[in-house]
């Protein structure tokens, strides 16, 4: 598996990527996001400073992170690619990326939190998405 920064020609594979890695945590939204909505809004927010780094196995893209200032915006692994390190992996290139910490938001519902719990990230407060209702919570990584 290769880190590599994100090229414009990602943005297919990368908002596929992105709306299966979402449906396959069972999270309902209040409004449902489509592909075309994803790939519509990525470069928009890649113009507001997301910093988008794709993780690739034999040229195919698998996951994706992305980063705005000491905020992890988004982390997510194609389904036939979870639980097999490639999580870990990503956020361990973030802790690199950002030694002095972070932090980041995730759905309660899914599987994300015990994942960044036992990956050393604290809960904080927990909260609704403004945009899609579902329950969220907020985790921060602070280096020891």
């Amino acid at each position: 598996m290769e880190i590599r920064p994100y090229r414009h020609g990602d943005l297919d594979a990368v908002a596929a990527l992105w709306h299966a890695s979402w449906l396959s945590t069972g999270v309902a939204l209040e409004k449902p996001v489509s592909v075309a909505e994803l790939r519509e809004r990525f470069p928009e927010e890649i113009a507001k400073g997301w910093t988008v780094y794709v993780a690739t196995l034999d040229a195919n893209v698998i996951g994706f992170i992305s980063i705005a200032g000491h905020t992890l915006e988004q982390l997510f692994i194609a389904p036939e690619y979870q639980n097999r390190g490639i999580g870990k992996t990503l956020l361990d290139f973030v802790k690199a990326q950002r030694p002095d910490g972070f932090d980041l938001i995730t759905a309660v519902e899914s599987s994300a939190p015990n994942f960044y719990e036992r990956e050393g990230l604290t809960r904080r407060e927990e909260s609704h998405h403004p945009d899609y209702g579902h329950p969220i919570v907020r985790y921060e990584w602070v280096p020891h």
